[in-house]
């Protein structure tokens, strides 16, 4: 999953990695470990405040050559579900979803992020996007 701070950010960070010395290098061994490229939908948070929380992370530099604990226990579980909608269902169902999920939140679940497809044109055509795709997630 990879975020933007709106679609013409997508569409100049997206030329920027794919156009530039890193991709060129890496593409063929990137593109043999996928098995589909194409199948990538446009998301937006599902109401203002619905994305992902990033503030204060900060991802490490390769340089920082820090490796997965091994055989660390798990302290949580992470479930995605991915809801197909009725074209224009979107807003209700963000809604009735809140309702319906506040119960898990009072028994310390917590809720990462919730997305909805992103409406707009895709602006880097170079990677087809699901266009006709109606999701909550």
């Amino acid at each position: 999953m990879r975020g933007f701070d709106g679609m013409d950010a997508r569409k100049n960070a997206l030329a920027a990695f794919y156009g530039g010395p890193v991709w060129a290098a890496n593409s063929h061994a990137a593109n043999e470990t996928m098995i589909d490229s194409d199948d990538v939908l446009l998301l937006k948070p599902a109401w203002p405040g619905a994305g992902f929380d990033l503030a204060g992370k900060q991802r490490p530099s390769l340089a920082d050559d820090k490796k997965p604990i091994q055989n660390k226990p798990l302290t949580g579980i992470a479930v995605i579900e991915i809801h197909h909608l009725q074209p224009g269902t979107e807003a209700d169902f963000a809604t009735r979803f809140e309702i319906e999920t506040a119960c898990l939140m009072t028994a310390d679940a917590r809720l990462l992020a919730a997305f909805v497809t992103e409406h707009a044109e895709n602006s880097f055509p170079r990677l087809p996007v699901r266009a006709d795709e109606n999701v909550f997630i």
